[in-house]
């Protein structure tokens, strides 16, 4: 036990390391000694312990310096797991600065979004995975090029035992550690489009009722002016930010829910998301109209590919 001023702490040993200091305790009848016998007349059976001063000999003997055993992960217990993200977004840019990233090929990204509907909690086991890695690549570093599989093998013994290299996508050796972040965005666009519909009601007021009829006109105009990729990628960066600072463990209170929804966006992901596309489209809008407003652009949206669809129908048929 290593002490200072109002501070005490036990040395941490991995298991691999221990030969031959775990303990073996073997009760022994002296630590009774420590007691008195009543001597009135009638309590000659009756006895009193010391509790404290036994108490005090069993941690001299049992934990004076000994140490904690654990199974040699860097982490004992995952604290960020579902969470890391959601807290510090900006892991992702850590990451990003220290092993310069890439994107995916396609068939992996198909590959993984295949394997969603397949398995049912698949996006939530990948993300944690993942969000592990990020952890520790931000303590190792490494190679842009290096194979995450290989990665994890030299890395091993410093991961939980919750992690699983299992969960990782086929094949684990076209997955290289530049790949991550454009990986991890995969289940978490993923759960951020079923995220939304799952916020309660104070998140779902209908800004046509609530904005006056001149801004809201202004909000349709504003929309006409985005093409159609604009527009679903303004979807997915609302989603996205609902399900990174929305969640239950925010305990979002209701003067953030009547805030302008750019300002707090600005205030809780400016840094960490781009919200240049979405500063004019959500200039008037509040927080409290998250679900409508992405319904709005999502419908939007669809209306914009039937025209593009009956236009190119219309075009083909004049040949």
């Amino acid at each position: 036990m290593v002490r200072g001023e109002g501070i005490s702490g036990i040395q941490r040993v991995s298991l691999d390391q221990v030969q031959k200091e775990i303990i073996d305790f073997e009760w022994s009848n002296d630590l009774l000694r420590h007691s008195d016998v009543g001597t009135d007349h009638g309590e000659g059976c009756y006895i009193t312990y010391n509790f404290l001063v036994i108490e005090r000999n069993l941690a001299r003997s049992l934990i004076m310096n000994k140490a904690i055993l654990t199974d040699g992960a860097a982490f004992s217990q995952f604290a960020f797991s579902d969470e890391l993200i959601h807290a510090s977004s900006a892991i992702l840019d850590d990451v990003s600065h220290i092993i310069p990233q890439e994107d995916l090929d396609d068939e992996i990204k198909s590959a993984v979004t295949t394997k969603f509907e397949k398995q049912k909690n698949y996006a939530n086991l990948l993300l944690e995975n993942l969000e592990i890695m990020f952890v520790l690549l931000k303590k190792t570093g490494g190679e842009p090029r290096e194979a995450l599989d290989e990665y994890i093998k030299r890395w091993s013994t410093q991961l939980p035992g919750s992690f699983s290299r299992d969960i990782l996508p086929e094949p684990s050796d076209a997955i290289k550690l530049c790949h991550l972040v454009a990986l991890h965005s995969i289940p978490e666009n993923h759960l951020a489009d079923n995220y939304i519909e799952t916020l309660e009601s104070r998140f779902r007021r209908d800004p046509k009722a609530d904005l006056q009829k001149k801004t809201f006109l202004l909000l349709g105009k504003r929309l006409e002016g985005f093409k159609i990729e604009e527009l679903e990628a303004s979807v997915q960066l609302i989603r996205l930010f609902a399900f990174r600072y929305l969640r239950p463990s925010y305990r979002v209170d209701d003067n953030t829910v009547k805030s302008r929804l750019l300002e707090i966006m600005e205030r809780s992901a400016g840094d960490t998301m781009d919200l240049r596309l979405v500063s004019t489209l959500l200039e008037d809008v509040y927080v409290h109209h998250i679900v409508k407003i992405q319904e709005l652009i999502g419908a939007k949206v669809k209306v914009r590919i039937v025209h593009y669809r009956m236009y190119r129908l219309k075009e083909s048929s004049h040949f």
